[in-house]
Parts: C-alpha cells; structure tokens; sequence
C-alpha cells in the first residue's frame, strides 16, 4: 500500500495544472517526501518540452510553492523565506505562522481544530494521544497528510509523519499514536459518524 499521493497529483502540481486545496496537501507532503520531490523533478525533466510551453509554470519546488499559495483562496501571496518549522511544511508556516503559536480552537475533548479555507473541507486537526475518534465515513473522498506524530487505521494500518492517506466512502476509524498526532485534511463533503457517539462529536467538528 502506497502512502504517497497518485503520480496525477504530483503531476498536475509539478506543472501548475493544479491550484486547488488537494495541491495543496501534495505541496505539503513534498515537503516531507524526498522520494516524491524526486518524482516530480523527474516528471519535469521528461516533460519538458511541455513545461515550456507552459509560460506560468514553476520551474522549482518553491516556485512550485509560491505559484499555488497565490491562486488558492484565503492563502498569503508570497510565502518567500519562510522559516524551518519542526511541525509544519513550509506552506502551512506561510499560512499560519510557527506552530508553537498556531491559532488552535478546542472542538471537543483531545481535538483542537485550524480551518484554513472558509468551506472548512480544508483544515488542520490536533489529536491528543491515544484519541480514538468515532468509526465514521465521508462524503467524496477524505484525504489525510500527517505532520506530526501517527496514528493507527484498523483496516489501512499505520500512518506517520509524511504519509498521506485517501478513504473513499468507507467506514474507518483510528486511533491516535502515544505522542498524538497533527494532521492536515482535504475533504470533498461531510463527516457521516456511524455511531450516536460520533454524531454528538461531528456537530462539533463540522461546524
């Protein structure tokens, strides 16, 4: 089982086709993949006559960076020189500033929450260790970049800092790691909790 995004996505951000939230995760995740930043250096290179007909198309990782944080929604216009985070990519520092003062809100026990568009499909969530949110299943696709910490899905396995995972509609549930975990999540629609525990919590989470 891959935990990296499908090749497409990293195609459609290496050439600028792409400026929507997903790409942004991708961005994120290339952060902290350097088998996946070689992929797209790779896709660059034989696809360059391509590239070059392509007259707005970043040419480097952080040219690739700076042009989608321009076009999505909401994000800062020029994330140059952003500081080493040790939580955060360098787009979601340019987001939000360090991590050590991330503007977090409380959702429920063990869960702090950080919208960053204003359909809040696209959000940061801070789990405390060994939360175990309500088995639940999603509207579209749920798509999941860890920065920080892991956590265990009972039927997909273990997910650690750098790996991204896509749940269609299928009922899933975790279990955070002991050192808890930092996540960022893409989201096409709704949380659905199949449990009359979880749909207490997702009043919470989703509004």
């Amino acid at each position: 089982m891959s935990h990296c995004p499908p090749e497409e996505w990293l195609f459609d951000v290496a050439t600028g086709a792409d400026a929507s939230s997903v790409a942004f995760l991708v961005a994120c995740h290339l952060e902290l993949c350097p088998a996946c930043t070689r992929t797209v250096r790779e896709l660059r290179i034989s696809g360059g006559e391509l590239l070059a007909a392509l007259q707005d198309g970043p040419t480097e990782l952080q040219d690739v960076e700076r042009a989608l944080m321009g076009r999505l929604d909401g994000a800062p216009t020029a994330p140059v020189d952003v500081p080493f985070d040790p939580v955060f990519p360098r787009p979601v520092t340019a987001w939000l500033g360090p991590s050590a003062t991330a503007p977090w809100r409380r959702i429920v026990p063990g869960i702090q929450r950080i919208d960053l568009d204003r359909g809040s499909r696209t959000f940061l969530l801070c789990f405390a260790p060994g939360v175990r949110p309500p088995a639940h299943r999603h509207v579209g696709l749920e798509r999941t970049l860890v920065l920080d910490g892991g956590y265990r899905d009972f039927r997909h396995g273990e997910f650690r800092r750098g790996f991204v995972q896509i749940v269609g509609d299928e009922v899933h549930e975790q279990v955070m790691d002991d050192d808890g975990c930092i996540a960022l999540f893409v989201n096409d629609g709704p949380l659905i909790p199949t449990t009359w525990l979880g749909r207490v919590a997702s009043w919470f989470v989703e509004t």
